[in-house]
């Protein structure tokens, strides 16, 4: 009696223990598509079997295992903070691009053209009035259009300050998230090992690289401890560090909880590209600009100091004037010259258009770094233009390599229905064998307990 009632226990103990592996089919069917969870697997402890020692067999519940991976997960991650960083220098160079197409007829090259065509009319008939103010006139456009393209770049640069900070308290958002998924867990021990939590943290830290290179740590007790570039503590437990941009000065720099420089931690995600580009490519392009303005002011200002002014003097102002310390591209101007005063003559030939021709070659002499005006311009041009295209051809590449490391993810770690549809279907046959086994063993019991009435 006693090794009957043993087995009927056992079979019920092996009921309830298919039920628990249902259970979690049922629960993987129902967040296949939940971002960052993974299939569970219910564990199933085999009992021992020794009918003398009344041993009935059969089989425990045992832990809830999951197929994450950590290799899988890093990888990914790894993916994304490249792709995010190469996202976000395209679109930033994206918006730059425009202002040195060259063909289309506008922005500074154009005017470059247009200032030196102006001299060379100038030069048919050199004390025609409206020549001398058609050069006039261009030369302000031209100073104009430097200080266009210069003030791109300082919109880009102001772009990319407010792009920082959000991007900073986005990072600390996120690492908020995580916080109070690590308070939950810490106040509820029964859900350290819950998979609806751990999807949830792990979906965070994988949105979490995408602004930067944030290594995750899962602790014994579930939470999870989270380091910027390897280094820099942002959570550990349910204490969090948050981080801050500084943006007042031309160089952005990342100051940890302490306001300790950090901006070298930071190695990719979105925060990286823009670090790049203001700390970098920003002062880069902007640095070459400047030097084209201030070398096109001075070679004219030189020539025009050479020759005679319809007068029969050399003239007593510039041209172009600018401010070197603010930025010759910024602050390029033409000064109060009036028409009569340009130097169209050379010395021993007053009121002849010697200087004015010599002025309209300067359109293609090569005189900045072997080149004209107009190709340093589009040299320019063309290295925002590879920049760009790099970033975009990196970007594809890294797109394509994080859907592969996300598909291997999904392959190893992820709910396949049909996979599911064939576990439900042996616990099922699982679960009808150890039902048949309890029916037909509570039937031999109610036959012995009646033999013994």
């Amino acid at each position: 009696m006693p090794s009957l009632t043993g087995a009927l226990l056992g079979a019920s103990q092996v009921l309830r223990s298919y039920e628990r592996s249902l259970s979690v089919a049922q629960n993987n069917v129902a967040n296949a598509t939940t971002p960052g969870y993974v299939k569970q697997r219910q564990l199933l402890i085999p009992m021992a079997f020794d009918p003398e020692r009344e041993l009935p067999g059969g089989v425990l519940p045992g832990p809830l295992l999951d197929s994450r991976t950590g290799l899988l997960e890093q990888n990914v991650w790894r993916r994304q903070q490249q792709a995010g960083m190469l996202a976000q220098s395209a679109e930033e160079l994206g918006r730059l691009e425009a202002q040195f197409d060259l063909a289309a007829g506008y922005g500074a090259p154009a005017a470059l053209n247009r200032f030196f065509a102006s001299f060379s009319q100038l030069s048919v008939n050199p004390n025609d009035e409206v020549s001398r103010r058609a050069v006039l006139d261009q030369a302000a456009e031209t100073a104009q259009a430097f200080r266009s393209t210069a003030g791109e770049f300082a919109q880009a640069d102001a772009n990319s300050r407010v792009q920082t900070r959000n991007t900073v308290d986005r990072i600390n958002a996120l690492v908020g998230k995580l916080r109070e998924l690590n308070a939950t867990r810490r106040n509820n021990g029964a859900v350290a090992d819950d998979p609806g939590l751990d999807a949830a943290a792990y979906a965070t830290l994988e949105e979490l690289a995408e602004f930067a290179d944030i290594a995750g740590l899962k602790q014994a007790d579930g939470t999870f401890s989270l380091y910027l570039g390897g280094q820099t503590p942002l959570l550990i437990g349910t204490n969090q560090y948050a981080i801050s941009a500084d943006v007042s000065t031309p160089w952005t720099v990342i100051r940890d909880a302490l306001s300790n420089d950090i901006t070298a931690q930071v190695s990719g995600g979105r925060l990286r590209g823009l670090l790049t580009l203001r700390n970098q490519t920003l002062p880069g392009y902007t640095g070459t600009l400047h030097r084209l303005a201030k070398g096109f002011a001075d070679e004219l200002n030189t020539q025009l100091s050479l020759g005679l002014d319809r007068s029969g003097v050399p003239p007593t102002k510039p041209l172009f004037t600018y401010d070197e310390d603010i930025g010759a591209a910024f602050t390029l101007a033409v000064t109060d010259l009036a028409p009569d005063q340009l130097a169209a003559a050379q010395p021993g030939a007053p009121g002849g258009n010697g200087n004015a021709l010599a002025i309209a070659r300067m359109g293609e002499r090569k005189t900045i770094d072997g080149f004209s005006f107009a190709e340093f311009f589009g040299n320019l041009g063309g290295r925002v233009g590879r920049d760009l295209a790099n970033a975009r051809q990196g970007l594809d590449l890294q797109q394509r390599t994080l859907a592969q490391a996300r598909s291997l993810r999904a392959e190893a770690t992820g709910v396949s229905l049909d996979e599911e549809a064939a576990y439900v279907l042996q616990a099922q046959r699982g679960y009808q064998a150890a039902a048949k086994l309890v029916t037909v063993l509570d039937e031999l019991t109610e036959t012995v307990l009646g033999l013994m009435r």
